[in-house]
C-alpha cells in the first residue's frame, strides 16, 4: 500500500513538472524584466507659416532609452484636423521610431496650437503630451 502511494505521488510530481516547458529565454521575451522609456527629440513642433487649405506633414522622432520594448498604445490629437500614424510594433531598447503627423489646415487661420497625447508602456510616465503649432495665412 505504501509503495502504491509513493508511486502515485512520484508520478504526480513528474507530470506536474512536465507542464512547465517554457525556456528561460521564452520567459524573458514574454515577461521583460526591464523598463521602457519614451524620449522625444523635443516636445514642441513648429509647422511654420503655411497657407490655409494646405495639408502638411511632419515626422516626430523618438527613442526607446529603456531596457525593455516600448509599445505606443495610442496617439490622439485634440483636433480632427490632425491625423497621426505611429508604429504598431514594439520599439526595441536603444532603437528609434517615428510618429507621422498630418495637419489639414482647411478652414483655419492665424496662429494654431494643437496637442498630441501619446500613451505608452513607458515605466515612468504612461502619457506624454506634445505641442504642434503653425501660423496659417
Amino acid at each position: 500500500m505504501l509503495r502504491h502511494l509513493l508511486f502515485f505521488f512520484t508520478t504526480f510530481l513528474f507530470i506536474a513538472g512536465c507542464g512547465n516547458n517554457v525556456s528561460k529565454e521564452q520567459r524573458a521575451v514574454n515577461e521583460p524584466s526591464g523598463k521602457a522609456r519614451l524620449v522625444f527629440e523635443k516636445e514642441m513642433y513648429n509647422f511654420g507659416d503655411i497657407k490655409e487649405g494646405d495639408v502638411v506633414g511632419k515626422f516626430i522622432h523618438f527613442k526607446n532609452e529603456g531596457t525593455a520594448p516600448l509599445v505606443l498604445n495610442k496617439v490622439i490629437a485634440n483636433c480632427g484636423c490632425i491625423d497621426v500614424k505611429y508604429p504598431d510594433r514594439p520599439v526595441k531598447p536603444n532603437e528609434t521610431g517615428k510618429i507621422e503627423v498630418i495637419f489639414d489646415t482647411n478652414g483655419f487661420y492665424g496662429r494654431q496650437v494643437k496637442f498630441l497625447k501619446i500613451f505608452s508602456n513607458d515605466s515612468s510616465l504612461t502619457e506624454k503630451e506634445l505641442m504642434i503649432f503653425a501660423t496659417i495665412e
